[in-house]
């Protein structure tokens, strides 16, 4: 069994243009927790798993500038839970006394529960919500290609690059193996 703990915290800035109102800018910011319950197994070089996740985000409330007229964003949270099966190929190398590897893998996931689509705004008198935003209840599939180092026996550090969205993500992290 692999279970997985995690925590992200995001910088955000957005814009959007108007041919009426101008472009409004936006900055926030976002933290999110996730959880992972997963069976996995390997086949040499490959390995392969299926289980669920679950994440809950918040995202801070803003206020746009910059155009005629500007929104006001409330706080945010958003919660899902989704099974998830993965294909990997991973390796590793020693170089000066350094234990690296590098991977790449194809994660395919299908939600099966999502709450917070609605997106409270307000151009100065009481908050209205705005539905339908929820993207969350599809499913999809993702490749990563991955590469890191074992600072120890222990601890280690990845760098990943994900196809996820229609802008890669990128994520930096440490991991630690009890």
């Amino acid at each position: 069994l692999f279970t997985m703990f995690g925590y992200s915290y995001s910088k955000l800035t957005g814009s959007v243009d108007s041919e009426f109102f101008g472009t409004a800018r936006s900055n926030t910011t976002a933290e999110t927790f996730g959880a992972e319950l997963s069976y996995k197994d390997e086949l040499g070089k490959f390995s392969y798993s299926i289980g669920s996740r679950y994440n809950s985000t918040v995202l801070k409330g803003f206020m746009e500038h910059g155009s005629d007229v500007n929104l006001r964003v409330a706080d945010q949270n958003y919660n899902s839970a989704n099974l998830v099966t993965t294909l990997a190929y991973f390796d590793s190398f020693n170089y000066k006394s350094t234990r690296f590897f590098y991977g790449a893998d194809v994660e395919y996931s299908r939600y099966f529960y999502s709450n917070g689509n609605n997106v409270h705004v307000s151009t100065g008198g009481a908050f209205t919500s705005v539905k339908g935003v929820n993207r969350l209840n599809k499913d999809g599939t993702f490749v990563s290609l991955n590469a890191g180092a074992w600072l120890n026996s222990n601890a280690n550090v990845l760098f990943s690059v994900t196809n996820a969205t229609k802008d890669p993500s990128y994520t930096i992290a440490l991991g630690y193996r009890f």
